[in-house]
């Protein structure tokens, strides 16, 4: 198991207080990613590609990968965010 999917499956048991059924989380980088020295540590900023868990994947989507998330490291493409999307105001 990789970092970014102990720490995405920490964050899962800490919202839903138990383990996905699916708990695969695979992290590719689709080139090389750049390497920026921050404040926190060093940072990573590049095009990837998720697969797995359509659960896990879905909510790195949401929190974010990695840490301090709070900060806004860990995100990704605003397109990703379903939150931020224009909601159709149309009653289903």
């Amino acid at each position: 198991m990789n970092l970014l999917e102990k720490k995405l499956i920490t964050k899962y048991l800490d919202i839903f207080r138990n383990v996905p059924q699916d708990d695969s989380f695979i992290f590719i980088f689709s080139s090389t990613p750049e390497i920026i020295n921050c404040k926190f540590g060093v940072c990573f900023k590049g095009k990837f590609q998720l697969y797995g868990s359509k659960e896990l994947i879905r909510l790195s989507n949401i929190l974010g990968l990695g840490d301090k998330n709070e900060y806004g490291f860990g995100m990704t493409s605003r397109d990703l965010y379903f939150f931020k999307k224009k909601i159709s105001s149309q009653v289903i």
